[in-house]
């Protein structure tokens, strides 16, 4: 097992060049984190909005895929063989739902107040409650107050989930799902801005990145059965969204077949984008991993072979490696999808129904490789490396390598080195960043 180590060691600490979303040492605990990398620059408004939503619902068994929007962390089948390092650990717990101390409650109520630290400072509230009706259901919604005074719904929502029933889950109202790997549909972040104030449209399309209509997932006899229907508007357009996946189980091969078909129409013109998709899922499952494969082609307005996403896992006796890899046409439609990409937006326009939206996946290739190896049963290395581009001259590369010394539950040492490249073309020309850091 030592030359297994070795070997890895060498491969991504020194020939990093092979092919997700983010390589960051950085952890924001709360809210105030969050508006406060929001101001330093750390997060764009769009970033931070996202991560909000997230932070705001929480992240369970159910959404799990949620956590490739979290900066330094990829979402990979849960196994009992995973190593998680410290960092990702200190960075999910944030965003985790906490679990009910309390299960004999029916109701719960929350209520958060934050002002800024100076004289006639602002201040922001949030409002959050879960009514437990029963065993199987729960009702929930959530309400909140920015600095800028404007108070909107962010959900509202009403469950159920069984799961040794046929009907396995129904939500009505908001909700977050990622049918296969994402390419048709996944948590993709709001396409549409939110109604300001607090009103009859805030209630009926809130201020939530998921989906807003139903989705119904049914297992029977090793087949899957996955159907949602969404919409949500603003003054001046309308997105309409509905899907089906079906999967089956018990097969060496897990293959699934998902469709979806998208609507956007202008309010003011009448004008309407079509937008139909085809996904075909593949994932193998082994004893020390899985492999996953998903293929969207995209057919209506803006026809192409649009998507290819790859993930996987495989662990060795003291080591772990996982994969991801993702390329999109240029005609991707992003509209729905929650696949995996890198943060790299750019602003696209659909001018038949005179819309403007920022994209991150249209033309995007890329790549994830990283490993955590257990050098002794108290230290582990830690290396990631990271590929994204648009074309030539736009593109990001991060390495991010650390060594973490255990001493006791609670304690320990962890030194990482950071490097992050960022090209792209500006008004003076094409530019090249670099940015190292060391901490210890």
């Amino acid at each position: 097992m030592r030359r297994t180590s070795a070997c890895l060691i060498l491969v991504l600490a020194f020939a990093s060049s092979v092919l997700s979303q983010e390589l960051s040492t950085e952890v924001y605990p709360s809210e105030d984190e969050l508006h406060e990398a929001l101001v330093t620059g750390s997060l764009d408004s769009l970033q931070y909005t996202l991560l909000l939503d997230i932070l705001t619902h929480g992240i369970d068994s159910t959404n799990r895929f949620l956590i490739d929007e979290i900066p330094n962390l990829s979402h990979f089948l849960p196994n009992w063989r995973d190593l998680i390092t410290g960092l990702e650990r200190e960075q999910e717990t944030p965003f985790r739902k906490p679990p009910s101390r309390h299960r004999e409650w029916k109701a719960n109520l929350r209520y958060r107040y934050a002002q800024q630290v100076r004289e006639n400072g602002r201040a922001r509230d949030g409002t959050a409650g879960v009514l437990r009706l029963t065993e199987h259901w729960r009702a929930s919604f959530s309400l909140r107050r920015n600095y800028g005074g404007h108070e909107h719904f962010t959900g509202r929502s009403i469950h159920y989930r069984d799961n040794s029933g046929v009907l396995r889950e129904l939500e009505l109202g908001n909700f977050s799902t990622r049918l296969g790997l994402g390419t048709v549909f996944g948590h993709r972040g709001r396409v549409l801005d939110p109604v300001p104030d607090l009103s009859t449209e805030s209630f009926l399309f809130p201020d939530h990145g998921g989906f807003n209509g139903f989705h119904v997932k049914i297992e029977d006899h090793g087949s899957n059965v996955d159907l949602l229907a969404s919409v949500s508007r603003n003054s001046e357009h309308r997105l309409l969204a509905t899907g089906v996946m079906l999967a089956f189980d018990g097969l060496p091969l897990r293959p699934g077949v998902i469709v979806g078909v998208t609507r956007l129409t202008s309010r003011v013109s009448h004008q309407t984008v079509h937008d139909l998709k085809y996904g075909l899922t593949l994932r193998h499952e082994y004893t020390r991993g899985y492999a996953a494969a998903e293929l969207c082609d995209q057919a209506g307005d803006h026809s192409s072979t649009s998507a290819l996403v790859v993930e996987g896992r495989h662990h060795f006796e003291s080591a772990q490696l996982r994969f991801a890899g993702w390329a999109y046409s240029d005609q991707f439609l992003d509209l729905t999808a929650g696949s995996k990409a890198a943060g790299i937006r750019r602003k696209l326009t659909l001018d038949e129904v005179d819309f403007e939206y920022s994209a991150k996946r249209p033309g995007q290739e890329g790549g994830l490789i990283k490993s955590i190896v257990l050098l002794t049963s108290d230290i582990e290395l830690v290396n990631s490396f990271l590929y994204a581009g648009i074309n030539r001259d736009t593109a990001d590369y991060d390495l991010l390598c650390a060594l973490v010394r255990r001493f006791r539950p609670g304690l320990s040492i962890r030194v990482d080195y950071l490097a992050r490249t960022r090209k792209r073309v500006r008004t003076t020309g094409l530019s090249s960043d670099t940015e190292r850091r060391i901490r210890l």
